[in-house]
């Protein structure tokens, strides 16, 4: 390896370093998030002029851990393309119980841990900033679970859209990440919800070739498995349905 190579590589681990990252070295029980998703609701079947079926639902994804869901964004090349204006790097945080009550405070429980979890880039047709890789639709058969259609790895902007179960401990009277703006903190708070309406672009499945039938619709949060949770076990949701050739019907809310 030549001088000039080495120091990139040491600049970059340097870079990415948990310090550099606005983590530390920490010691601890860690407040983890977990994210799980409920029921997809709002079912319905747009069909477009040009013969196009797509299978439409409202997502909502809830924190139910000991801590938030937390990003922060850093100006550091994540697609490598070497350009570090149209991408950011998405880091996160986890914080520590200072007191070791297991309930996070947000001005007591200060130190965190960094991993550098993917990247934020910006989405032009929502117009704001999202997080990669965040969900993944599939419409599955329910009697082999093979998949018959899918939407893959979808990008949201991670926010506090309203308080799902606000009597979980640590969860705050009022929302805390609230902005999809460049550099913004993304996240979601103990027992708040984020919310992906039908309506938006993205939030569907492509059943133009799908036959008529039974399906189950699963929804996954972090497909990828690139955050750290206190459980990764319950990060799918499914819903039975039955599609037609002009509608959409629920059936059970569960497969």
């Amino acid at each position: 390896m030549t001088l000039a190579a080495a120091i990139v590589l040491i600049a970059f681990a340097t870079a990415l370093s948990p310090a550099a990252l606005g983590g530390g070295r920490v010691s601890g029980t860690l407040l983890r998030p977990d994210l799980v998703d409920l029921r997809p609701k709002g079912l319905t079947l747009d069909i477009r002029h040009s013969g196009t079926r797509r299978l439409r639902f409202s997502t909502f994804t809830v924190n139910i851990g000991a801590g938030p869901m937390e990003l922060r964004s850093r100006q550091l090349d994540c697609d490598g393309n070497g350009d570090t204006s149209d991408d950011r790097t998405a880091v996160q945080h986890t914080y520590l119980d200072a007191n070791t009550d297991g309930v996070f405070e947000r001005g007591t429980d200060t130190a965190s841990t960094a991993h550098v979890a993917g990247c934020f880039a910006f989405d032009a047709k929502h117009g704001h900033w999202h997080f990669g890789d965040f969900s993944m639709f599939a419409l599955l058969d329910p009697g082999t679970g093979d998949v018959v259609a899918q939407h893959r790895k979808v990008g949201f902007c991670l926010i506090d859209d309203g308080p799902t179960d606000p009597n979980l401990p640590g969860a705050p009277s009022g929302p805390f990440y609230d902005s999809c703006a460049l550099d913004a903190t993304q996240g979601i708070s103990i027992g708040w919800t984020d919310v992906y309406p039908a309506w938006l672009p993205s939030q569907w499945i492509n059943v133009t070739d799908v036959q008529p039938g039974r399906f189950c619709l699963a929804v996954t949060v972090d497909p990828a498995n690139r955050l750290r949770e206190s459980n990764d076990s319950n990060n799918t949701t499914f819903r039975l349905i039955r599609i037609a050739r002009s509608k959409v019907v629920d059936v059970a809310p569960t497969c």
